[in-house]
């Protein structure tokens, strides 16, 4: 038996606003290109790539696509994938999350239900359920984060494109920058240089796909003062050049 009852790719093309609705089962959505605003339960969420979210079964809930066209996997688990996760994650609180290397595996999961390979229904399984598996995971580690430790990485993520210094991030939390420095790869897996590389090229594969700035200016605008630089490194995280990412997407 399956572990999921759909898993499918949408686009939603020149649509301001979708109406209020809900769903018969649970839904896991994956953005994979554009920018999007998700309304449930009286709040407003701003979603991209490396976002997942979770609509519980009857919820009402709407969208407003105001940037641009936004595509986006939708799966619903079952069987003991879906008990597996009602494990772990409040699936009755429609949470939604984003966590280290979701963004990779979504792009990943997104091409293999395009293949028409024979194989790719089964590798596409077997991705979605690893992503399932970290949400899970994140869902059991996130709720102890002390609150400095969140906000020193809500700091890093609001100056990824910016002047980023180790001194600054340990100032705002009021810790030493050797205790934040082992907190942070320790809760998150990787230092704050990394984390913010991470961050400036996640806004450069949102801005590849939703945006038509041109790849130098992209490139400034994530904080790479050298284009060549910044394929490099975008080709090292992601085995593609910006403009074949953006081929690919469009």
């Amino acid at each position: 038996m399956s572990c999921f009852s759909s898993l499918r790719l949408a686009t939603y093309r020149g649509i301001e606003e979708m109406p209020p609705h809900a769903h018969e089962a649970l839904i896991v959505c994956l953005p994979i290109a554009g920018i999007y605003v998700e309304r449930t339960r009286g709040r407003e969420t701003e979603h991209r790539l490396g976002d997942i979210l979770l609509c519980p079964a009857g919820e009402e809930h709407s969208q407003i696509f105001s940037r641009g066209d936004v595509t986006a996997l939708l799966f619903t688990p079952a069987g003991d994938a879906l008990s597996r996760l009602a494990e772990s994650v409040p699936l009755a609180q429609a949470p939604h999350a984003r966590f280290r290397g979701l963004d990779a595996l979504a792009l990943r999961l997104a091409d293999e239900v395009r293949d028409t390979d024979p194989q790719s229904p089964l590798v596409a399984e077997g991705l979605a359920l690893q992503i399932l598996g970290l949400l899970a995971r994140e869902s059991q580690v996130s709720p102890s984060l002390p609150l400095w430790l969140r906000s020193a990485r809500e700091y890093v993520r609001a100056r990824a494109c910016g002047t980023l210094r180790l001194q600054d991030v340990a100032a705002h939390v009021d810790r030493s920058v050797t205790e934040l420095s082992a907190a942070y790869r320790r809760n998150f897996g990787s230092s704050i240089g990394e984390d913010a590389r991470a961050m400036r090229l996640q806004r450069a594969q949102i801005l590849l796909g939703s945006s038509g700035e041109s790849i130098a200016a992209i490139a400034t605008e994530c904080g790479y003062y050298d284009q060549a630089h910044f394929t490099r490194q975008f080709k090292r995280a992601f085995s593609l050049t910006p403009l074949a990412y953006r081929r690919r997407l469009h």
